[in-house]
């Protein structure tokens, strides 16, 4: 089953405070400096931390990589990004088509993918990928006109597909949003004596 990632955050947030975990906000790294003993980060804020070992698990765009690990390893834009966007079911007037939690219907010119994102199914996922150039590393939504354009746009890339529930998702969703596909070139460094990058921050790769 798809969770949203809000949901998620609240699950591992609840666990670090329960294991007395200190959580901070806000904090911007702008400078590490390891020595063979440890390891410094300084804070946008001017705080600083010592510690054994750094991980760096903070994304494709990471700040550890960036500023210490590999600071010349950069990602690069796809050129496709997932459109995507959430529907309440009980606004759907067209049969869903899927009882499991996941399902996808291909056509020649690409995915159209649903899925529930919470047990009791009452909202669905939905995404499909989308040549699009890159407007903002950090996704972008759409609004009123560009929004007619979009679906226009899905509708045309779509129409081997003959789903009613496909159309109807499109035109009940509240809004949707594109989220860029970035990769990191292969053979990058990612570690050193005390500080090592794992996740996307080491080995970003596209899933399309």
């Amino acid at each position: 089953m798809r969770i949203l990632r809000t949901v998620l955050h609240q699950l591992l947030l609840r666990r670090l405070y329960e294991e007395g975990i200190e959580v901070k906000y806000g904090m911007k790294l702008t400078e590490i400096e390891e020595t063979k003993d440890s390891v410094k980060i300084t804070f946008e804020d001017g705080t600083t931390q010592i510690c054994d070992l750094l991980v760096g698990a903070d994304g494709i765009r990471s700040a550890v990589r960036s500023l210490h690990v590999d600071p010349e390893h950069e990602p690069e834009y796809t050129g496709i990004s997932v459109l995507y966007g959430l529907v309440p079911t009980c606004t759907l007037s067209e049969p869903i088509y899927f009882s499991t939690n996941f399902a996808s219907i291909m056509s020649r010119r690409g995915l159209f993918a649903t899925g529930f994102c919470d047990p009791q199914h009452e909202t669905i996922y939905w995404f499909v990928s989308h040549e699009v150039p890159l407007r903002n590393p950090e996704g972008w939504s759409t609004q009123d006109k560009e929004s007619e354009k979009v679906k226009a746009e899905v509708r045309e890339r779509m129409k081997d597909i003959k789903v009613p529930l496909m159309e109807d998702i499109l035109n009940k969703s509240p809004w949707f949003r594109f989220y860029p596909v970035f990769k990191l070139p292969p053979q990058g460094k990612w570690y050193t004596e005390r500080t090592v990058l794992v996740g996307d921050a080491a080995h970003g790769t596209s899933a399309l």
